[in-house]
């Protein structure tokens, strides 16, 4: 794969999720490969008023049971979710300053 390939595979794989929800767990696969780090996403369908839960690329399926077991419902960022306007990103040092993530897990 040439580095001009990567952001057209990455758009298409966008695109793919307009008609098919699941894509976005390619998505999220084909970001690690490209970038060599994992990939979190949460994600929620407006139209269809249903979570797209807790996506990840290049994480063990055993890491994110691990997440939903304990840290779901402690998710510090989520209060970020809340309150952004609808069709925006946002990065988690927005919602939370890193000083202040290691005080969540208490």
């Amino acid at each position: 794969m040439q580095q001009t390939d990567i952001p057209e595979k990455l758009l298409s794989l966008v695109y793919a999720t307009q008609t098919d929800p699941s894509m976005w767990q390619a998505f999220c696969d084909e970001l690690n490969f490209v970038s060599t780090v994992p990939v979190m996403m949460f994600g929620h369908n407006l139209t269809s008023n249903e979570s797209l839960g807790l996506l990840g690329g290049g994480l063990d399926p055993a890491e994110l049971e691990t997440y939903h077991a304990h840290f779901a419902d402690k998710n510090p960022w989520m209060q970020m979710n809340a309150v952004m306007p609808t069709g925006t990103v946002g990065v988690s040092d927005q919602a939370l300053e890193r000083r202040d993530l290691f005080k969540t897990d208490n």
